[in-house]
């Protein structure tokens, strides 16, 4: 009974990474410049993607708490993302 398991679980291993191997020579295929210069491409819909990676960088870099942003949204240190 247990050896009949392993074999099934044997099986679904291996389609599982034929899945996962196609899907991504397709993504590659595709997307071959995102996968090989990811630091070239800024992902968005609209024209704020610089002003929505500047949001996240500039407080990592200058701010000393995580959770209070005090050099945006001044006087109060809010900022929603």
């Amino acid at each position: 009974m247990i050896q009949e398991n392993l074999k099934f679980f044997d099986k679904t291993w291996k389609i599982n990474l034929l899945l996962f191997v196609s899907s991504f020579e397709i993504y590659f295929y595709y997307f071959h410049n995102l996968f090989l210069n990811p630091n070239t491409i800024l992902s968005s819909i609209d024209d704020d993607s610089l002003k929505n990676y500047y949001t996240f960088i500039y407080p990592i870099k200058n701010d000393l708490s995580a959770l209070n942003i005090s050099r945006l949204n001044f006087s109060f240190g809010e900022h929603i993302v």
